[in-house]
């Protein structure tokens, strides 16, 4: 309500606009204070993980270097781009996944955690690329052009992996249906 009256849209402006701007600091240092100290504490914990023999207080000064210049740098303007990025890689990823458990699940297989994949499934591979080059011709084309399905990247990647993974597993489904057909005794 107060960004509408002052017509700003920064909260930090606004506060300072009311004379709070002492205030308005020190909610800014406390908001990088917990947000930083958590990423420092977990990126020191990931790295003590591979650096077992490194003190854990150097590993946490080393990643809060790399945080403080990262900073400098500029690298979160960038960081919308590399959210886009995630998502055109991994939208088709989670398409071809939950296809692949739903036709296990189809074909009443147990989805075993604990025995070893035997080889890599080329259907999955090329449906993820497809996924991925469908998804990244749609965030080029800011889903204005005819090739899109919804508009967002991830999502569309999500649903072009999804279908061509069942298009080229058709002989798994058109089997289960015609065992579900022949088992209902329908005629």
């Amino acid at each position: 309500m107060v960004g509408r009256l002052s017509l700003e849209s920064d909260f930090i402006s606004i506060l300072s606009s009311l004379g709070l701007g002492g205030f308005s600091f020190l909610l800014v240092m406390l908001a990088t204070w917990t947000t930083n100290d958590t990423n420092i504490y977990i990126s020191s914990l990931a790295f003590s993980g591979v650096f077992q023999k490194v003190r854990k207080w150097k590993i946490a000064l080393f990643c809060g270097f790399i945080g403080i210049i990262i900073g400098l740098l500029g690298i979160t303007d960038a960081f919308f781009q590399w959210l886009v990025f995630l998502g055109i890689l991994y939208g088709p990823v989670g398409g071809v996944f939950q296809f692949s458990l739903l036709l296990k699940m189809l074909k009443r297989e147990a989805v075993n955690q604990d025995k070893p994949i035997k080889k890599v499934d080329l259907y999955a591979v090329i449906s993820f690329s497809i996924g991925v080059v469908f998804a990244t011709v749609v965030h080029i084309s800011n889903g204005v052009s005819f090739v899109h399905i919804t508009g967002i990247p991830m999502v569309d990647g999500y649903l072009v992996s999804a279908i061509f993974y069942g298009v080229l597993n058709y002989k798994v489904l058109s089997n289960i249906y015609f065992f579900w057909i022949n088992s209902c005794n329908v005629k």
